[in-house]
């Protein structure tokens, strides 16, 4: 699953979860756990993609901390993200797991929104062919 050939496939599928989460957070009453859900995984699938891109491999893992800390072996600023993946990645766990965590409100699921627009256009800038 290594090469820069299947970076695209990564990139279309974060693209996908990210407007499904901009489309969740129009509707009337809408999910926060999902929305929070979706912007996790377009920012996962963003970070595997660049990894991929530079010919690293996959590891599989959730944990957007340790997804970004990858990254920065190859781009330091990578770095200026940590804080606010490792963020998301506390509220991904409360979405997926209710059991340990406090339930999601509105202003997790608008802070997921903006952390996950955030780092797409940072990391759009990482690619030299992001929209081909």
């Amino acid at each position: 699953m290594t090469g820069s050939k299947n970076y695209k496939s990564w990139i279309k599928y974060a693209e996908n979860d990210l407007a499904v989460a901009n489309d969740l957070q129009l509707q009337k009453d809408y999910v926060f756990q999902a929305v929070v859900l979706h912007c996790q995984q377009a920012v996962e699938k963003l970070i595997k993609a660049y990894l991929l891109y530079h010919n690293k491999k996959l590891i599989y893992t959730h944990d957007l901390l340790i997804l970004c800390k990858l990254c920065s072996e190859v781009d330091e600023t990578f770095k200026s993200f940590e804080d606010a993946l490792n963020e998301l990645s506390l509220s991904y766990r409360g979405a997926r797991y209710p059991d340990d965590f406090e339930d999601l409100d509105l202003q997790d699921a608008n802070n997921a929104l903006k952390i996950a627009d955030q780092f797409q256009k940072f990391i759009s800038l990482k690619f030299d062919s992001y929209n081909a």
